[in-house]
C-alpha cells in the first residue's frame, strides 16, 4: 500500500478545494492511503474529508515571516511520520508555500 500526501494552503469552500476532495474521493482506498494536510484552517471540506474517513491534518501556520518561511519542517515530520511515498501540493495563496522533502 502507497502513502499519498496532498498539501494545500486550506480546506475551506473553493474551486481548488472541491476538486482535492474529489480527487481523495475517487482514488482506490484498497491501494492507497491517503492525508491531505492544510497550512491553514481546516475548514468545510476538510471537515467532509474527516467525516467520511479520510486523514486531514494541520500544519501550524505562524505570522512571524522565519518561522511561516520554516513551515517546511513541519511537513517533512509528517512525510517521516506517514511514510508518504508521493506528494504534492496546491498553491493558490499569496503566502509560500515550501516543498516538501522526506
Amino acid at each position: 500500500m502507497k502513502n499519498i500526501l496532498i498539501v494545500t494552503s486550506a480546506l475551506e469552500i473553493g474551486g481548488a478545494e472541491r476538486v482535492i476532495a474529489n480527487l481523495v474521493r475517487h482514488i482506490d482506498r484498497d491501494r492507497y492511503n491517503v492525508t491531505v494536510c492544510h497550512l491553514n484552517e481546516r475548514g468545510v471540506i476538510g471537515d467532509e474529508l474527516l467525516r467520511s474517513g479520510y486523514r486531514v491534518l494541520g500544519i501550524r501556520r505562524h505570522d512571524d515571516p522565519i518561522r511561516r518561511y520554516l513551515s517546511f519542517l513541519g511537513l517533512r515530520e509528517v512525510v517521516r511520520e506517514n511514510n508518504i511515498h508521493y506528494s504534492t501540493r496546491t498553491r493558490h495563496t499569496r503566502w509560500p508555500t515550501p516543498a516538501c522533502v522526506a
